[in-house]
């Protein structure tokens, strides 16, 4: 879990979600160190808090998230809303940004 102090009791709004980012690997699985440069922007991350969701336009009806926390997200590469905050930095992400997700297997459902 991040250690980041805004997460704490932090609700997002509809159909968004706080994630943190899984850091791209600088060594390859061979042992060769990747430049800075050629090291891509990781797409996978950790969800941290989730939104309740957004409302039908037809008829009000709630959609809740597909999501949860605990949930490991794959997401298009650019799609993250950083934002800092008194130096600590916080990610979000709209669920439509969301590609699939995977939970893992000791998940209390």
């Amino acid at each position: 879990m991040s250690e980041n102090k805004y997460l704490d009791g932090f609700q997002p709004l509809g159909n968004y979600a706080l994630i943190e980012i899984e850091e791209a690997a600088e060594v390859t699985p061979g042992g060769i160190v990747l430049a800075q440069s050629s090291v891509q922007k990781p797409v996978t991350a950790k969800v941290l808090a989730v939104g309740v969701g957004q409302k039908n336009g037809l008829n009000g009806n709630l959609l809740p998230m597909n999501i949860q926390v605990g949930d490991r997200i794959f997401h298009h590469r650019h799609a993250v809303i950083e934002y800092v905050v008194d130096g600590e930095t916080v990610n979000a992400i709209h669920e439509g940004d969301i590609i699939g997700f995977w939970r893992p297997t000791n998940a209390i459902e």
